[in-house]
Parts: structure tokens; sequence; C-alpha cells
């Protein structure tokens, strides 16, 4: 049997685009779901969504935005927070032993 272990963890998502504001709007009952405000829904059937609101030029240069899918972002984003949170010293593990787990619902219908 393999053992697994989770180290660190990062969220981008409608309830907070970090572990700590994630875990506060939810266990306040916050509600992730609103008004479209990313795009024009007026020839949509749907109007509310859970999106997440971030500017992604907080984090990553422009020129790199450009050139990615908007879920992309979010998963290098929430991929560094977890990294972060990891405390992981690069120079002491076997990289061939690690790995990244990236969880989305859809990812990717902007560039469809």
């Amino acid at each position: 049997m393999h053992r697994v272990v989770v180290t660190g963890i990062g969220i981008v998502s409608p309830l907070g685009n970090s572990v700590s504001d994630f875990w506060k709007n939810a266990k306040a009952g916050t509600n992730g779901i609103s008004k479209i405000s990313s795009l024009d829904t007026s020839h949509l059937p749907v109007h509310i969504a859970g999106e997440c609101n971030i500017n992604l030029e907080d984090y990553l240069d422009k020129k790199r935005i450009n050139k990615m899918d908007r879920f992309t972002a979010f998963a290098l984003i929430a991929a560094n927070q977890a990294f972060k949170d990891s405390e992981i010293n690069l120079n002491k593990i076997n990289l061939n032993k690690a790995g990244v787990i990236i969880g989305s619902g859809i990812g990717g219908m902007i560039t469809f």
C-alpha cells in the first residue's frame, strides 16, 4: 500500500481565495452564488453562478495571464498557496515521489 500525505492546501473559490477565507465563509454559511458579473448573460438562460472574484494581476504578471485560460491561473494561484503552506524544502525531498492534485468543476469554458 502506498501512503499519501497532504502537505499543503490552497484554494480559489466563490467563497474565498485563500484557505482561511474559504473556511471562514463556509462555516458562516456564506452563499457564493450571485448574479454573473464577468460576462453578458442577456442571451443565456442562466444569470447566476458561483464566480471566483479575484484580480489575477495581484498574483501573476499580465503577459502570463494573457497566455492562459482563467481557470489555469486559478490552478497556479492555488498550487502556489499549497506549496507555501507545505513549507517543503525542495532540496530535501525526492521530486520523483512528489505530485500535485487539482480539482476543477469544469474549467476552460472561456477557451471553449
